[in-house]
């Protein structure tokens, strides 16, 4: 009897250390900036502005420096919904949770620091859809996006 209760227990060990760590909750995207090192290779969940288009696709926040290369080629179903109703190209506040990286090169030109290798992506609030000038987005991400006045 004691054979069979240790191996369960062993066995159960080994299939809780195989998943993958799912995130406590959601965490400032400027946290996740401030210490990467802390949070690589871990699942993160953040509210942050995703501004993407065709050979761009980043996370970042006013309240901090930096940007993080967003993966979505591992969206779950829904996610992969939502993300067709999103524009083309745009700037769109949205919850991201995934696989965090850092200390390497991501993202087109291997130009990040950080990547972010999205498994869901929900809650998305448009601020603008398609290419503007730049002085014109960046009025609009003063307004609307993470960090800024009124954030959706």
């Amino acid at each position: 009897m004691n054979v069979l209760r240790i191996s369960v227990t062993a066995l159960s060990c080994i299939l809780l250390l195989a998943l993958p760590a799912s995130p406590q909750s959601s965490m400032k995207f400027c946290e996740l900036i401030r210490d990467p090192e802390l949070y690589s290779g871990k699942v993160v969940k953040v509210r942050a502005t995703w501004i993407y288009g065709y050979e761009w696709s980043y996370l970042h926040c006013l309240d901090c420096d930096g940007r993080v290369w967003l993966d979505t080629s591992e969206l779950d179903e829904q996610s992969e919904k939502t993300v067709r109703h999103t524009p083309n190209a745009g700037i769109v506040n949205v919850d991201v949770e995934g696989v965090f990286q850092a200390g390497g090169s991501f993202g087109h030109l291997n130009g990040y620091k950080y990547e972010l290798r999205a498994h869901s992506l929900s809650n998305p609030a448009v601020i603008s859809k398609g290419m503007k000038a730049r002085e014109k987005e960046l009025e609009i991400e003063r307004k609307f996006a993470c960090g800024g006045a009124n954030p959706r």
